[in-house]
């Protein structure tokens, strides 16, 4: 018998590797399998084996899939992917070790306590919000077999090629992501995690790419984020966290990489966010970025790029890089900003402060009034604003220190510079004529 397992074993793979093979005799049997193990009734329109070269394991491959549980809620399923270990299949172990489900029909609900629900919605029903007590299933749940370090046979889990509806009851919203492939998978150390997925919203489609790692024994989850196309105003409008990025309306591409200790790492929230370490690189195109108090201007951009990194825990933000390329000048920030730690934070420690040096060139004085915040040194920039025309700015410094107890109550608290200026007109007596055609630092 010790002998003829492996033969037969070997048998097996050789016929699949052949190419699938029909076993739909054999579905009255998985059929069985399903029920006692869980409760629940399997019916599909066709099984076969197959063999998976990559991870070494026998594929059952289920088409036209229907499961209708105890509570009477059913589920359609287009494929599903069941794999086996082949001796774990020999000996009779039916529970798979991944599965893998193809092309459904999502929708992802979040209730209004902000708990997130999956359903499966008909191919041939319009979109509708699911009633989520019947058809949905936690995601916790879902989670469940891969966070549990008792189980024994799932070890991932996988949707690809999905098509998916985000129903949001408390705000009546629904949002479209017409591609969405994911897997999450355990590992030795924890879990792992790759999303891949576009996202439409207000006529715009864009593209996410996310890969996680999650290291159980000290908690933490490193992340990266690769993203095209997104437009930050758009999202601000849907989702209320991203608030701060509703003045930026220009299409953005770049990387963000993160390090992060979340309370629950099947629930990771906003706050779990603010307390991250980050770094990002990001390129803008063509668009308009409209800043934020105290400077309340809408700026015109051509282009941009952005390379900084955070630390939430520390209170600490580092802007490196923050090129703006506008119709009628170049813009280079650089900027560090502190602030009191958000857990914990030892009594005594100062508040909000911001350091920042902008760099100009090629600016036209006439477009000073456009890009001079009116509340940053008003006295200056009126006397510019008002005598100062024609010519351009060769290359101009400037640097601004901003502070405050908290960021609604920061304030300029200092700020000097200088500039190249050729080729402008001064009105330095009024009523008298202006001088003209002058070049001076």
């Amino acid at each position: 018998m010790l002998v003829f397992v492996p033969v037969l074993g070997g048998a097996l793979v050789w016929g699949v590797r052949q190419g699938p093979i029909s076993i739909a005799q054999l579905l009255p049997t998985l059929s069985d399998i399903v029920r006692e193990r869980t409760g629940a009734e399997l019916d599909a329109a066709n099984a076969f084996l197959a063999w998976d070269d990559d991870r070494n394991r026998v594929i059952i491959r289920l088409s036209q899939v229907e499961i209708s549980t105890a509570q009477g809620a059913t589920t359609r399923l287009p494929i599903v992917d069941a794999a086996y270990r082949l001796r774990g299949l020999l000996r009779g172990a039916w529970l798979p070790t991944d599965i893998a489900i193809h092309r459904p029909r999502l929708i992802l609900t979040r209730g209004e306590s902000g708990d997130l629900r999956i359903g499966v919605d008909e191919p041939e029903a319009p979109v509708a919000e699911p009633a989520t007590d019947d058809s949905g299933f936690d995601l916790r749940g879902a989670l469940a077999p891969l966070l549990d370090p008792g189980d024994e046979h799932l070890d991932s889990i996988a949707v690809i090629d999905a098509e998916a509806t985000i129903i949001d009851i408390p705000r009546g919203r629904h949002y479209s992501v017409p591609r969405l492939t994911a897997r999450v998978e355990r590992t030795l150390t924890g879990l792992t995690a790759q999303t891949d997925m576009s996202a439409k919203l207000g006529g715009v489609t864009a593209f996410f790419a996310l890969d996680a790692v999650y290291t159980e024994a000290i908690g933490e989850v490193r992340a990266t984020l690769d993203f095209q196309e997104v437009v930050p105003s758009l999202f601000a409008q849907e989702f209320p966290a991203l608030d701060a990025a509703k003045g930026v309306s220009l299409p953005l591409s770049g990387r963000i990489t993160a390090r992060l200790k979340p309370a629950d790492v099947a629930h990771i929230g906003i706050d779990d966010l603010r307390h991250a370490d980050a770094e990002a690189e990001i390129l803008g195109g063509q668009g308009i970025v409209l800043a934020p108090d105290p400077i309340g201007l809408a700026y015109p951009v051509k282009g941009l790029r952005i390379k900084g990194d955070y630390d939430g825990a520390a209170g600490r933000a580092t802007l490196e890089t923050l090129r703006l390329e506008l119709p009628d000048a170049a813009v280079s920030v650089e900027a560090q900003a502190s602030w009191p730690p958000m857990r914990n934070p030892a009594p005594g420690l100062p508040g909000v402060e911001v350091r920042a040096t902008a760099h100009v060139t090629d600016a036209a004085l006439d477009s000073f009034e456009r890009y001079w915040p009116p509340g940053v040194v008003k006295d200056a920039r009126d006397w510019v604003v008002e005598n100062l025309r024609d010519g351009h700015v060769e290359d101009a410094r400037f640097s601004v220190g901003l502070s405050g107890p908290d960021w609604a109550g920061i304030d300029v608290s200092t700020f000097d510079g200088e500039a190249t200026v050729k080729g402008a007109s001064v009105h330095y007596l009024r009523p008298m004529p202006p001088i003209v055609g002058i070049g001076r630092r």
